[in-house]
Protein backbone atom coordinates (compact mmCIF):
# COMPACT_ATOMS: atom_id res chain seq x y z
CA UNK A 1 0.00 0.00 0.00
CA UNK A 2 1.35 3.43 -0.97
CA UNK A 3 0.31 6.30 1.25
CA UNK A 4 0.26 9.87 0.03
CA UNK A 5 1.95 11.37 3.05
CA UNK A 6 3.53 10.73 6.43
CA UNK A 7 0.48 11.89 8.38
CA UNK A 8 -1.71 9.24 6.74
CA UNK A 9 0.98 6.64 7.41
CA UNK A 10 1.19 7.71 11.06
CA UNK A 11 -2.60 7.50 11.37
CA UNK A 12 -2.52 3.87 10.27
CA UNK A 13 0.41 3.11 12.58
CA UNK A 14 -1.25 4.68 15.60
CA UNK A 15 -4.78 3.64 14.72
CA UNK A 16 -5.93 7.19 15.42
CA UNK A 17 -5.09 10.66 14.27
CA UNK A 18 -2.78 11.86 17.04
CA UNK A 19 -2.65 15.50 15.88
CA UNK A 20 -5.00 17.73 17.87
CA UNK A 21 -5.56 20.73 15.60
CA UNK A 22 -7.60 22.74 18.10
CA UNK A 23 -4.94 22.26 20.79
CA UNK A 24 -2.23 23.30 18.32
CA UNK A 25 -4.15 26.51 17.56
CA UNK A 26 -4.35 27.29 21.29
CA UNK A 27 -0.70 26.41 21.96
CA UNK A 28 1.08 27.72 18.85
CA UNK A 29 -1.32 29.98 16.94
CA UNK A 30 -3.37 29.53 13.77
CA UNK A 31 -0.51 29.80 11.26
CA UNK A 32 1.71 27.29 13.07
CA UNK A 33 -1.21 24.87 13.55
CA UNK A 34 -2.00 25.08 9.83
CA UNK A 35 1.65 24.38 8.99
CA UNK A 36 1.71 21.28 11.18
CA UNK A 37 -1.63 20.08 9.81
CA UNK A 38 -0.52 20.63 6.20
CA UNK A 39 3.09 19.48 6.60
CA UNK A 40 2.85 17.11 3.64
CA UNK A 41 2.23 20.11 1.33
CA UNK A 42 6.01 20.65 1.36
CA UNK A 43 6.31 18.05 -1.42
CA UNK A 44 4.05 20.01 -3.76
CA UNK A 45 5.58 23.35 -2.78
CA UNK A 46 9.13 22.05 -3.29
CA UNK A 47 8.29 20.96 -6.82
CA UNK A 48 7.26 17.31 -6.70
CA UNK A 49 8.16 17.04 -10.38
CA UNK A 50 11.81 17.66 -9.39
CA UNK A 51 11.96 14.63 -7.07
CA UNK A 52 13.89 11.60 -8.24
CA UNK A 53 12.73 8.06 -7.57
CA UNK A 54 12.61 7.23 -3.83
CA UNK A 55 13.16 10.84 -2.79
CA UNK A 56 11.17 12.48 0.00
CA UNK A 57 10.70 16.16 0.79
CA UNK A 58 12.66 17.04 3.92
CA UNK A 59 11.99 20.07 6.16
CA UNK A 60 15.37 21.78 6.67
CA UNK A 61 13.97 23.33 9.85
CA UNK A 62 12.20 20.32 11.39
CA UNK A 63 8.48 20.64 12.09
CA UNK A 64 9.08 19.41 15.65
CA UNK A 65 10.83 22.70 16.44
CA UNK A 66 7.51 24.58 16.24
CA UNK A 67 6.57 23.04 19.58
CA UNK A 68 10.10 22.84 20.99
CA UNK A 69 10.52 24.04 24.56
CA UNK A 70 13.74 25.99 23.86
CA UNK A 71 13.21 27.50 20.40
CA UNK A 72 9.50 26.98 19.63
CA UNK A 73 8.49 30.56 20.46
CA UNK A 74 11.19 31.86 18.11
CA UNK A 75 10.11 29.50 15.29
CA UNK A 76 6.47 30.52 15.81
CA UNK A 77 7.50 34.19 15.65
CA UNK A 78 9.34 33.53 12.35
CA UNK A 79 6.19 31.86 10.99
CA UNK A 80 4.12 34.90 12.00
CA UNK A 81 6.76 37.00 10.21
CA UNK A 82 6.20 35.07 6.97
CA UNK A 83 8.67 32.18 7.11
CA UNK A 84 7.31 29.68 4.58
CA UNK A 85 7.72 26.55 6.68
CA UNK A 86 6.19 24.22 4.09
CA UNK A 87 7.70 26.18 1.21
CA UNK A 88 10.69 25.81 -1.08
CA UNK A 89 12.92 27.82 1.29
CA UNK A 90 12.63 25.05 3.90
CA UNK A 91 12.70 22.03 1.59
CA UNK A 92 15.25 19.62 0.19
CA UNK A 93 14.59 16.44 -1.77
CA UNK A 94 16.48 13.54 -0.19
CA UNK A 95 16.61 9.85 -1.00
CA UNK A 96 14.84 7.74 1.60
CA UNK A 97 17.06 5.43 3.68
CA UNK A 98 16.13 1.92 4.76
CA UNK A 99 18.46 -0.84 5.88
CA UNK A 100 15.80 -3.40 4.91
CA UNK A 101 15.82 -2.72 1.18
CA UNK A 102 18.94 -2.90 -0.98
CA UNK A 103 17.81 -0.06 -3.26
CA UNK A 104 17.39 2.30 -0.25
CA UNK A 105 20.60 1.51 1.64
CA UNK A 106 22.38 4.46 0.02
CA UNK A 107 19.60 6.87 1.01
CA UNK A 108 20.10 9.59 3.61
CA UNK A 109 16.57 10.50 4.80
CA UNK A 110 15.10 8.66 7.78
CA UNK A 111 14.25 9.40 11.39
CA UNK A 112 16.52 12.23 12.55
CA UNK A 113 16.39 13.18 16.25
CA UNK A 114 20.09 14.15 16.32
CA UNK A 115 19.58 16.33 13.24
CA UNK A 116 16.61 18.03 14.90
CA UNK A 117 18.72 18.66 18.01
CA UNK A 118 21.53 20.04 15.84
CA UNK A 119 19.21 22.53 14.13
CA UNK A 120 17.79 23.48 17.55
CA UNK A 121 21.36 24.18 18.71
CA UNK A 122 22.01 26.33 15.62
CA UNK A 123 18.92 28.41 16.41
CA UNK A 124 19.97 28.71 20.06
CA UNK A 125 23.47 29.84 19.08
CA UNK A 126 22.11 32.46 16.66
CA UNK A 127 19.77 33.79 19.35
CA UNK A 128 22.68 33.96 21.80
CA UNK A 129 24.93 35.86 19.38
CA UNK A 130 22.09 38.28 18.54
CA UNK A 131 22.22 39.50 22.14
CA UNK A 132 18.42 39.75 22.18
CA UNK A 133 15.74 37.76 23.93
CA UNK A 134 13.04 36.18 21.79
CA UNK A 135 10.64 38.89 22.99
CA UNK A 136 13.00 41.61 21.67
CA UNK A 137 13.21 40.08 18.17
CA UNK A 138 10.57 41.20 15.69
CA UNK A 139 8.63 38.71 13.58
CA UNK A 140 10.44 39.98 10.49
CA UNK A 141 13.85 39.58 12.15
CA UNK A 142 12.91 36.06 13.28
CA UNK A 143 11.90 35.17 9.70
CA UNK A 144 15.20 36.45 8.30
CA UNK A 145 17.19 34.63 10.99
CA UNK A 146 15.36 31.34 10.35
CA UNK A 147 15.85 31.74 6.58
CA UNK A 148 19.59 32.16 7.26
CA UNK A 149 19.65 28.96 9.33
CA UNK A 150 17.70 27.06 6.65
CA UNK A 151 20.29 28.21 4.11
CA UNK A 152 23.17 27.09 6.35
CA UNK A 153 21.54 23.69 6.92
CA UNK A 154 20.97 23.27 3.17
CA UNK A 155 24.66 23.98 2.53
CA UNK A 156 25.64 21.43 5.19
CA UNK A 157 23.45 18.79 3.50
CA UNK A 158 24.74 19.65 0.02
CA UNK A 159 28.36 19.60 1.22
CA UNK A 160 27.78 16.09 2.65
CA UNK A 161 25.51 14.40 0.07
CA UNK A 162 26.14 10.82 1.20
CA UNK A 163 25.88 11.49 4.94
CA UNK A 164 22.67 10.35 6.57
CA UNK A 165 20.68 13.32 7.86
CA UNK A 166 20.85 12.08 11.44
CA UNK A 167 24.66 11.98 11.27
CA UNK A 168 25.20 15.57 10.09
CA UNK A 169 25.48 16.96 13.62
Amino acid sequence: MKLADDSARQKIINGVDSFDYEKAIRDYGQKAADIIKNRSSIAKNAGKHLAKKYEQAHHLIPIELISNEKVGKFVQKAIEGGFEFNGKINAKWLKQFSSKFEHLKDGVHASHPKYTNGVEDMIGALLLTSGKSIDEITESQARMMLEKIASQVLKKIEDNPTTKINELF
